[in-house]
């Protein structure tokens, strides 16, 4: 299956605004991709809403030149969203281990990276725990590549994204890359990129990532 396929059926959840008013809904969905995790209750959990979605957030670290992703270094956080986008629950993503893929097993040529994940479960006492399911599969595939045209439309509309100019699409699969997703952008904090340009070859150089998720995954 093709990476353009695949992402177009990624829209049909959340990114419709991508073909149609993305200057008016596209920056309505980033900002409730990124609503402020304040509106969380002091135990963690959030209101009674239904959740519907969840999303990821938080760094992923490049450990050497030839790709590999640190676990250890690596930070991810899993949100649980409503309808409105309000954060039910979050929480760390613990990882166990960062297997690098070659590239004979990328699901597309727009992948510079593509890790196989292996998150442990989430701690008894946080809310995933005790009030919500954890979304997210013990193995997740994640990787780091070109941005897509979809993808920086949306993003562009945004007030809060950054230099457009600088960025690489964040892609994930979560079921072991039958179907990926282009989820949101990832920004190098480090000068791994010739400056004002994105990353445009493999393996992804050396560094730490920001990962800024512009859709949800649907539940």
């Amino acid at each position: 299956m093709s990476l353009l396929t695949v992402m177009l059926f990624g829209w049909t959840f959340g990114c419709s605004s991508a073909k149609s008013g993305a200057d008016a809904e596209g920056a309505d969905e980033s900002d409730a991709a990124n609503a402020p995790v304040e509106s969380l209750d002091e135990d963690g959990t959030g209101s009674e809403e239904e959740p519907v979605s969840w999303d990821l957030i938080g760094t992923l670290v490049v450990s050497d030149q030839f790709g590999n992703l640190s676990a250890e270094e690596s930070a991810l956080v899993v949100r649980l969203r409503d309808a409105l986008g309000g954060v039910l629950c979050e929480d760390d993503v613990v990882l166990g281990d960062a297997i690098g893929k070659s590239q004979t097993h990328y699901p597309d040529d727009a992948l510079l990276s593509w890790w196989e994940l292996h998150v442990d479960s989430p701690d008894p006492s946080s809310c995933f725990g005790s009030d919500y399911d954890f979304p997210v599969p013990s193995v997740l595939m994640v990787g780091i590549g070109d941005m897509d045209p979809e993808l920086r439309a949306v993003a562009g509309a945004s007030p809060d994204t950054l230099d457009m100019d600088t960025l690489n699409g964040v892609y994930a699969s979560v079921d072991r890359g039958d179907t990926v997703w282009v989820f949101g952008v990832a920004a190098a904090q480090d000068t791994v990129a010739e400056e004002g340009s994105p990353v445009a070859e493999w393996p992804v150089p050396e560094g730490t990532w920001d990962i800024d998720p512009l859709y949800p995954f649907p539940l």
